[in-house]
Parts: structure tokens; C-alpha cells; sequence
């Protein structure tokens, strides 16, 4: 007969690593005889060497190594969860992590600036540095009661110093305080199977990993088994799909949560959340240091045309062209109205090259001039 400990073990003592406390206060949970369709197989087991080996089927538990629990003929032997003789995981289409997982991995800063390819382990790598506010509530986990000692800190992702593969240190994300049940992984994302290191669900091409503060609304479904976590994870489609690349990276000339802006004017520098100035966007930079100038056309980011002289040429022929045709209705007494009526409606026109209806190419191009009348200077 075997045992492990169960959900109902008291945590502090577990946790603490003390065998011999864990044996009186460890709740636990009977590993039962495996079963195929409606056959039951014994758990005393011998190969065919004539070694006895033990064979059962655990109720649903958390991943993790589990102390274990031998009874043999009325003798018990307790094993220490140190030696991960059990150790469950999470199996493709699922994730959870063992408690004070760091969020390990391929950071994408990394794998664009410094053009690491996608091959590269992952293993000894920060993949989620620690935020302001997550820096600031390091201090607040007791690691003996295992509680949360700031009640401002609750709904916080934790932080702890992590030494990467490197040798350098960082305030890296810690994903859970404590063992985990496997969870579905969420539709649109990826979950793969991972031993080494704490592996999360990865948006898939065309999706972005939104994360949203922990609430029963927001986790739905894995809710039961992550209501322990400060975010939960809600996957989106991108819009277009080709500007979302997988694991919350935009495509080239993409910018934004979900990949929602172009590389434009207005987009090339970002606010610094940690000092709060104005930095380059690192996703409308390349390496060069050369800025990246896209801009929206036909709901899709397209490269801007390197043609700057083009802007002034037709500002100066647009502004000659309004002041005279001011001038001669002004002259003949025609009321200025029937203008705007006519610039609402070429506005309207321009607007409809942003539909995803097929058009032939030659109105799409009738639909980008027009768009001047919406004051798109990008048309150059």
C-alpha cells in the first residue's frame, strides 16, 4: 500500500522540509490500484527478474515533489519529498508550477534586440523581471508562515532575487507561492511540456496573453485552481492576425498590447514606467538604431513611403489650390457649404479602404488619395 501527502497537509511544517514533523500532521492521501477500462490491477508487482516493485494510481494532486509513505505487512517507511522519488507535472495542454516558481525563459527583449533564436533552453534565464510595485512588496512574504505580511501587497506578483545562468542577479517574477493543480490551457494559447523549468501558457500566432488582476469573473473556469495567483490570463485574437507572432511578440512594424498601433510618429517613443521619461520603443527601433515608419492602410500596418519632400509639394499645391478655388467661389458668390458637403463625402469614401471587403486593387488606390481629405499625410 502506498500514501502521499495531500492538499490538506499544514504547509509551514511541509515546506520547512522536517520529515519527522510532516509525518504527524501530513494529511494523506491513499494511491489506489491502477485500473484500465473496468479492470483492477493489484499494486504488488514483480518483474520478470523476480524483483517486487509497487504500481498505483493517484487521486488528482499537485505538481511537485510529494513525500511518500510505504506500508508493507503492518511497517511503515516514510520517504522525504527531497529525493523526488514522486514528482508530478503537468502534461502537454496543461500548465501549474511547483511553489515559489521564478518565471523562467526567453525573455523577448532578448530573442529581438539580441536576435536569439527561437532554439535557444530557456533554462537559467529571467523571462519576466520584477515591476515597481513588485519590487516594493519583495519584503512582504514570510516564507515560514507562508503568508502575505502587507495587506497592500495582496493581488501583487511576487519577487525574489534570481541568479541567472550567467551569474548575474535580477528581481525576477515568482509565479505562485505554492503547488498547483494542472489547468486547461487557455483556448488560443500554447502549453508545452516542460520538466526543467516553469513553463506558461504562450500565445500562439495571431493571439495576445492579456493579464488581468485575479478575480472569479476573470479567471472563469480555472478560477478553483488559480484563485491563489495575483493574474489571471485571457487570450485574444490580434487584429489583423499576421500582427501578433506568438508569445506577446508584435510583427514587424507592430506596436501595442495586442499589437494594436503602427511604428508612426506617434508611436516611436514610450513613457518609461519605471522613471516615467520618454524612451525609444524598442519595437519601432532596429538595431542600427535606424527608426522603423509604418502606418495604417487598409486596416493593416504598410511602410511608409521615403518620399519626405513629396508632404511639402503637396502641401503647398493644396494650400495654392484652396485659396483659389476660395477666391473664385468668393467672387462668384457660391456658398461655402457645398464644400464641406462634398469633403464629408470624399471623408466617407476614404474610410470604406479601411473594411476588410475585397476591392480591386485600382478603388483601393482611388481610396488612399482620397484619404487626403482626412488629412493623411502618410499617402507620400
Amino acid at each position: 500500500e502506498g500514501e502521499e501527502e495531500g492538499e490538506g497537509a499544514t504547509r509551514r511544517f511541509l515546506e520547512g522540509g522536517a520529515l519527522e514533523r510532516a509525518i504527524n500532521r501530513t494529511e494523506w492521501l491513499p494511491c489506489g490500484n491502477p485500473t484500465f477500462g473496468d479492470v483492477a490491477f493489484p499494486i504488488w508487482q514483480q518483474r520478470g527478474s523476480g524483483n517486487p516493485y509497487l504500481w498505483c494510481e493517484t487521486p488528482r494532486v499537485t505538481v511537485g515533489a510529494k513525500h511518500m509513505k510505504v506500508s508493507v505487512a503492518g511497517q511503515n517507511v516514510t520517504i522525504d519529498r527531497k529525493m523526488e522519488l514522486i514528482r508530478p507535472y503537468c502534461l502537454e495542454g496543461t500548465y501549474g508550477q511547483e511553489q515559489d516558481a521564478v518565471y523562467e525563459g526567453v525573455d523577448r527583449s532578448i530573442r529581438e534586440n539580441r536576435n536569439v533564436n527561437e532554439e535557444i533552453s530557456g533554462i537559467g534565464m529571467c523571462k519576466a523581471k520584477c515591476k515597481k510595485e513588485s519590487r516594493r512588496c519583495s519584503k512582504a512574504w514570510d516564507d515560514f508562515s507562508r503568508t502575505i505580511t502587507d495587506e497592500t501587497c495582496v493581488g501583487v506578483h511576487f519577487c525574489e532575487e534570481y541568479e541567472d545562468i550567467a551569474g548575474d542577479y535580477h528581481n525576477c517574477t515568482v509565479l505562485t507561492r505554492e503547488d498547483e493543480y494542472c489547468a486547461d490551457c487557455p483556448g488560443g494559447a500554447s502549453c508545452t511540456l516542460n520538466t526543467q523549468y516553469a513553463e506558461e501558457p504562450s500565445a500562439m500566432e495571431g493571439y495576445w496573453r492579456h493579464e488581468l488582476p485575479a478575480s472569479e469573473e476573470n479567471c472563469a473556469e480555472s478560477w478553483e485552481d488559480r484563485s491563489h495567483r495575483a493574474k489571471c490570463y485571457d487570450v485574444v485574437p490580434c487584429a489583423p492576425f499576421e500582427a501578433c507572432v506568438g508569445d506577446n511578440v508584435c510583427g514587424y512594424g507592430y506596436t501595442g498590447r495586442k499589437c494594436d498601433f503602427c511604428c508612426d510618429a506617434m508611436h516611436s517613443y514610450i513613457t518609461d514606467p519605471e522613471t516615467g521619461q520618454e524612451i525609444p520603443n524598442p519595437e519601432c527601433w532596429r538595431a542600427d538604431g535606424e527608426r522603423i515608419k509604418y502606418f495604417r492602410k487598409y486596416g493593416e500596418c504598410a511602410p511608409c513611403p521615403s518620399n519626405p519632400w513629396m508632404i511639402v509639394a503637396i502641401l503647398l499645391g493644396g494650400a495654392t489650390f484652396g485659396g483659389m478655388t476660395a477666391y473664385i467661389m468668393k467672387k462668384k458668390n457660391i456658398n461655402m457649404g457645398i464644400c464641406s458637403i462634398g469633403v464629408d463625402y470624399l471623408q466617407i469614401l476614404a474610410l470604406l479602404s479601411s473594411t476588410k471587403t475585397p476591392w480591386p486593387q485600382i478603388v483601393l488606390d482611388i481610396y488612399t488619395w482620397l484619404s487626403a481629405f482626412n488629412f493623411n499625410i502618410n499617402i507620400t
